[in-house]
């Protein structure tokens, strides 16, 4: 994702060189993931550094801790991972 973000930068950096006007159209594809490397118990960060960035990350703080639910994609269809006090729980697919 922070290769392609790069990369428009530096195609529009390019862009403003030139004189002419280019238009440039990125689509990015939504974060994949693959529900094997998933395991109960990884740490949030392990599972950032296994599947990568989420399409969103939807959080909710109480007193007994925070939960998030992260939203990946699988193909066409969304997978939820949810992460309670920093360790995955569950994932929906």
């Amino acid at each position: 994702m922070r290769k392609i973000i790069t990369l428009c930068l530096f195609a529009l950096a390019l862009c403003g060189c030139a004189s002419e006007q280019v238009a440039i159209h990125v689509v990015l594809e939504p974060a994949s993931i693959n529900t094997a490397a998933l395991k109960v118990g990884m740490s949030r960060a392990q599972l950032l550094n296994v599947c990568g960035d989420p399409v969103e990350i939807n959080k909710t703080t109480s007193a007994s801790g925070t939960r998030e639910q992260f939203v990946y994609y699988e193909g066409d269809d969304m997978v939820f991972v949810y992460v309670e006090n920093g360790k995955v729980t569950a994932w929906q697919e």
